[in-house]
């Protein structure tokens, strides 16, 4: 099909279809822990004993004291007090019950943010602290103030293309449309790029915080202002850029993992390997997308421990912190991101062999290799592979020969899956990518994590100092028992208590966790990575964008964002 136009509204799409998130709870999985006790099949008998207790510690001293008043000397005197007593024990009983399901759970205590002692803005209100971000990282302000002078009639067409690809010829469009007004163009691309270095800044803080300490309120000239310490802006920005450093190689040369290993020795600690033309082609997507105004499509498949199945809610997946940091980024620059995240569910009907085999990688996404356009969809401009081994054994990107030939199917498919769009695919076997690369052209490449500038957990009181999401994620080997423990990886509350709402059938107090499941942490940092690397491209492609205008003028010349010919070439 054709390529649609987008335009932004205010109506808010789901992050995930009903669909891709099916089996995100499988009950008769469930792991034998600390947590499993608690949950289907044991909280009903576990509330009764509750309520059999409070009774006892509650009412006992009032039954003692309702026999006395029931006296006939007292009975008259007593009979109001004991009502009101009566009813008044009966709420504190109900108030108890319904609460201890939930406030006896470890989630109940471990799973809530804590405020810690290391909170640079606890001496500030929340107006202050808000406003002093925006001072420091600025906000989106940019407005159209030629709105009302924009075409009425819709341009960005295939008639009036021409093409199927929406590759419009610089004099078809309006000499009123925004693609050719230089002045909105330039403040358009200005704030366009700040927007996308703060949203580059926000990833890293999430793991190295804001940078600033003793923010506090002082007074100068008679007014209460914002005083703050802040770090090294350059030292940050080396460390970011080291964080997610995306190493880009010549294929060429680079014939082999061990000479891959050779050229870039960290990737996958770090944002990954590229070339310089696939990430080249990465841009020209992206580029072509915001002079469209329509659909960027983003796949992401793999086993279901990468999917975020098996203890995690949905939006704790790669796919959901993906999606849910950028897309509304995305809707200020006039592109609609879709995020599809598609993967089976844990089996249960096969043998543990068939699941042993499964672990090694590579074997997951067969079904849907085999109706890739009806499954993924034929309009995906980028895909993300992630059906590696679960295995963390220092090979856990190289798949085996059988793995590796299922995958080198999936990338064909992938190519041959749309006609109106080509997808850069990340991830997979490195001979096929090489392969496809050198032979047909194809854009690849394969995203690391970013572990490596994430601060060690050394202790836990080193963690109790770290930002939340990177506690207990980069542990030494003597941290290791503590740092795996489930209730440092997983937060899956499925039921926050309330006083105005008593469920008729009883929650689960957490999402079921199954054995080899990675727990959100990982998974945050993942999503983290490969949205640093989109937005790193994006900023490319609106650089590029910029440069080029200013020299030869707007629109910008079909050559650096048209996609026909590229997709053709393929």
């Amino acid at each position: 099909p054709p390529r649609s136009s987008f335009r932004p509204s205010s109506r808010k799409s789901d992050h995930l279809d009903e669909f891709e998130t099916k089996g995100l709870l499988k009950p008769g999985h469930s792991r034998q822990s600390a947590f499993s006790s608690v949950g289907a099949g044991g909280s009903t008998g576990r509330l009764r004993s509750t309520a059999k207790n409070a009774l006892q510690k509650h009412c006992a001293p009032l039954m003692m004291l309702c026999s006395l008043a029931w006296d006939p000397r007292n009975r008259a005197r007593s009979a109001i007090a004991l009502i009101f007593f009566a009813f008044l024990c009966a709420a504190m009983l109900t108030k108890n019950d319904v609460g201890a399901s939930h406030n006896g759970f470890p989630f109940g205590r471990t799973n809530k943010k804590q405020p810690g002692n290391n909170d640079p803005f606890s001496k500030v209100s929340a107006d202050q602290r808000l406003s002093l971000l925006k001072k420091i990282y600025g906000s989106w302000n940019f407005f159209d103030g030629s709105a009302e002078d924009r075409p009425t009639t819709p341009y960005m067409t295939v008639d009036n293309a021409g093409n199927p690809y929406l590759d419009l010829t610089e004099e078809k469009f309006p000499l009123e449309s925004w693609q050719a007004d230089a002045v909105y163009a330039n403040h358009f691309l200005d704030a366009a790029e700040k927007l996308v270095k703060r949203g580059q800044r926000a990833i890293f803080s999430t793991y190295h915080g804001y940078g600033l300490s003793d923010v506090r309120v002082v007074e100068k000239d008679g007014d209460d202002i914002v005083d703050y310490t802040a770090e090294d802006s350059g030292e940050r920005s080396t460390m970011r850029s080291n964080m997610f450093h995306m190493e880009e190689i010549d294929l060429s040369t680079v014939t082999s993992v061990m000479e891959l290993k050779e050229a870039a020795p960290s990737w996958e600690r770090k944002g990954g390997w590229t070339t310089s033309r696939s990430m080249d082609g990465l841009q020209r997507r992206l580029t072509h997308a915001v002079m469209t105004n329509s659909n960027f499509t983003v796949v992401i498949t793999g086993s279901w421990e990468s999917m975020g199945y098996g203890g995690n809610h949905a939006q704790q997946s790669m796919a959901g912190v993906f999606e849910t940091l950028l897309k509304g980024l995305f809707e200020k620059l006039g592109v609609n991101l879709v995020v599809r995240a598609i993967g089976l569910p844990p089996p249960n009907d096969i043998s543990l062999d068939e699941q042993m085999e499964l672990l090694d990688g590579g074997k997951s996404t067969l079904i849907h290799t085999l109706g890739w356009s009806s499954i993924y969809g034929s309009d995906v401009d980028m895909v993300v592979w992630d059906d590696y081994s679960a295995v963390d054994d220092g090979e856990a990107h190289q798949l085996d020969e059988l793995s590796s030939q299922m995958f080198d199917l999936f990338a064909r498919q992938a190519l041959l899956s749309g006609t109106t769009s080509l997808p850069f695919i990340w991830g997979g076997d490195f001979d096929v990518l090489r392969n496809l690369h050198e032979n047909a052209d194809v854009d690849v490449g394969q995203l690391g994590n970013g572990l490596s500038g994430v601060q060690e957990t050394k202790s836990e009181k080193a963690a109790a100092s770290l930002p939340w999401a990177a506690q207990y994620l980069n542990c030494p080997r003597g941290m290791k028992k503590k740092c795996e423990n489930e209730m440092n990886q997983f937060e899956s509350i499925c039921w926050v208590d309330r006083s105005d709402v008593i469920p008729p059938t009883s929650q689960l107090d957490h999402i079921p966790i199954l054995p080899s499941a990675f727990g959100w942490r990982m998974h945050k940092l993942k999503g983290m990575t490969i949205s640093y690397v989109f937005l790193a491209a994006t900023l490319n492609a609106l650089n590029q964008f910029s440069e080029i205008t200013i020299s030869q003028g707007f629109p910008l010349a079909d050559e650096y964002w048209h996609m026909g010919a590229y997709i053709q070439n393929v």
